[in-house]
């Protein structure tokens, strides 16, 4: 869990920096932000406006944490629940009219499936035209031995999307993939050292390496609408 969290932590940092630059982004909307720190991490434009959105105890926790940190960018906080249309609605007018990137980094695969069609939808009406996401399949998540307790699986909506049907969701609001990195393909070019010190057990007693599922759809995504 821990090394696919780094990976999907590197890959979204390349492309949140790719993205504010090739698409001359105004306005970046961490929908969920929880601990996020990128507006600390990343070499970001100083007058790029970084919108964090969650919820009310998360944000205070987070305001308090860092209190003593100054961001790269100018960093605001809107307390959300972004599966109500009204805050959501709220949410995505301060980005309307600006170019802006929305990032929703670990958010969806908890969400039921009519919150990720409604946010997918919502955010093409109000204009935002670029959106980071992250999908994870099943196979992906058996094979690496990931959340072994359910202790992911146990907070989801019943009714949640995975894998393929997530993507699925975002695609029928009108979104179109942009740039894909592979969690199961790409890794090895950011995490090639951590990777062979994981197989080198296997090698050493001859145990079969588990193989990646086939055309496995896990990785993070860049979507836009034009």
């Amino acid at each position: 869990m821990c090394f696919g969290i780094g990976v999907r932590t590197r890959f979204l940092d390349d492309l949140v920096i790719e993205t504010i630059a090739r698409e001359s982004i105004e306005v970046v909307l961490s929908v969920g932000a929880g601990l996020d720190t990128r507006p600390w991490r990343l070499e970001l434009p100083p007058d790029l406006r970084w919108i964090e959105a969650d919820f009310p105890e998360m944000l205070s926790y987070k305001t308090r944490a860092m209190a003593a940190e100054e961001p790269k960018c100018r960093l605001e906080r809107v307390a959300a629940d972004v599966t109500d249309q009204a805050q959501r609605a709220a949410l995505f007018a301060a980005a309307v009219g600006v170019p802006t990137l929305m990032i929703t980094e670990g958010l969806l695969m908890y969400l039921a499936g009519a919150a990720v069609e409604a946010l997918a939808a919502d955010a093409a009406r109000h204009g935002i035209r670029r959106w980071l996401l992250d999908s994870s399949s099943l196979d992906l998540a058996r094979m690496m031995g990931w959340d072994a307790r359910r202790s992911v699986e146990n907070v989801r909506a019943p009714d949640h999307l995975q894998g393929a049907a997530l993507l699925d969701a975002v695609r029928s609001n009108g979104w179109s993939q942009l740039c894909f990195r592979s969690y199961s393909r790409d890794a090895a070019e950011v995490a090639a050292e951590r990777i062979a010190a994981m197989i080198r057990p296997y090698v050493e007693k001859g145990i079969p390496l588990p193989a990646a599922p086939v055309a496995d759809s896990s990785g993070v995504y860049l979507f836009g609408q034009e």
